[in-house]
């Protein structure tokens, strides 16, 4: 099989399954993209794109939409400790301002181009079944309002997050359906809303930590306040479980985020999701399946890399495909080049920021030294020449 010439099946329209098919198709593929919601929609995320974000837009054909889209220029982030010193990360650690932009506006400006360059966008598409011959993947069949289809093609992209929906479907064709994880007592649950009224100054994001969490708010188009954050899901349990619990009981702990938020009013409902963990997963399952985005890696999403993580993963990944070789093994190897410095900062700066006094000490020490804080912030994004 000719991995440069066969069809794709990308599952998941977020901005690394979109990007990747944008990518593949303008390379010249043959692209299906299906997905299970209709856009456009709201998707729980902290909707801070950084600056590292443009080079790829220039490359995919969407950076003029983008920053066109009335997202907020974001000019410096504030990270609040339940104590200590205030630690301050300007614009110019990144080169230039970041970007708040609604996941619903971003991801149909990354759905629309991938239509424009000729992807087959199938949405409303649930993911039925899977056929594999010989422990390799070879068609899913996918529900729509219309009936069920069935779709073949010679390569799988999983791009529908930590859930997985692709890699589920092929292992239930493996027979080991009933297999799973036994849930660990140190999960996390994750909440979103835009708000209006809260106390934000314009072009600030601001990261505000409390027992059991953090969350950060940023504005983005239409004077909305992106307030996201995360929280162990037993302390979740601890308050209630409310999502008014918790913001009284645990986030208004932090005095700044108090005078921020308290005040304000959710103009949409209340989004809410858990998960196990952080970190790398499995990147491909067989010759024909792989992962990209969060289904790959989940960064902490405090370091405000997410959105670089998922676009970036669909570049390395279109490089493998495109590569002479094999793909799974350049994606491996690519994929840990490109990413292993940072997923490990990331972890030890998630282990000091769930320990108060962790994090208080960390605070103080950072506070006091700005380079140093602005040049920690530098070592959870790639360098330089890896940027694009």
């Amino acid at each position: 099989m000719n991995k440069r010439e066969g069809k794709v099946l990308i599952a998941g329209g977020g901005p690394a399954g979109a990007s990747l098919a944008i990518r593949l198709a303008a390379a010249g593929r043959d692209v299906v993209l299906i997905e299970r919601d209709r856009f456009p929609r709201h998707k729980l995320c902290g909707e801070f794109i950084s600056p590292e974000c443009f080079g790829h837009f220039a490359d995919l054909g969407v950076l003029e939409p983008m920053l066109s889209a009335g997202g907020e220029r974001i000019t410096e982030t504030l990270f609040f400790p339940l104590s200590g010193r205030t630690v301050r990360i300007p614009g110019r650690a990144f080169g230039e301002p970041a970007l708040g932009l609604s996941r619903s506006a971003m991801d149909a400006i990354l759905l629309d181009r991938a239509r424009a360059v000729g992807v087959e966008v199938i949405e409303g598409a649930a993911i039925a079944s899977a056929t594999a011959e010989q422990g390799e993947l070879r068609a899913v069949d996918v529900r729509t309002t219309d009936g069920t289809r069935e779709i073949a093609a010679d390569i799988f992209i999983d791009a529908t997050g930590r859930g997985k929906a692709l890699v589920k479907a092929f292992q239930r064709t493996q027979g080991n359906a009933s297999e799973r994880p036994a849930r660990r007592s140190n999960g996390f649950v994750a909440f979103k809303a835009h708000l209006r009224e809260a106390e934000l100054a314009a072009g600030r994001c601001e990261i505000h930590f409390f027992p059991g969490g953090y969350g950060g708010i940023n504005r983005v188009e239409g004077g909305a306040v992106n307030h996201c954050f995360l929280v162990r899901s037993e302390a979740v349990k601890s308050v209630g479980g409310r999502v008014e619990d918790v913001l009284e009981k645990l986030v208004y702990a932090n005095a700044s985020a108090r005078n921020a938020l308290i005040s304000s009013k959710a103009e949409m409902d209340w989004m809410a999701v858990s998960f196990e963990g952080f970190g790398r997963s499995e990147l491909s399952y067989g010759e024909r399946l792989f992962t990209v985005g969060d289904a790959a890696s989940f960064i902490d999403p405090f370091t405000g890399s997410g959105m670089l993580m998922a676009i970036e993963s669909s570049a390395v990944l279109a490089e493998s495909l495109a590569a002479a070789g094999n793909a799974r093994q350049v994606y491996a190897e690519l994929y840990a080049k490109r990413f292993r410095r940072r997923l490990f900062i990331c972890s030890l700066l998630r282990n000091a920021a769930f320990r108060t006094r962790a994090a208080t000490f960390v605070s103080v020490a950072l506070g006091g030294l700005p380079f140093a804080a602005e040049a920690l912030a530098r070592l959870t994004r790639p360098q330089t020449s890896a940027a694009r």
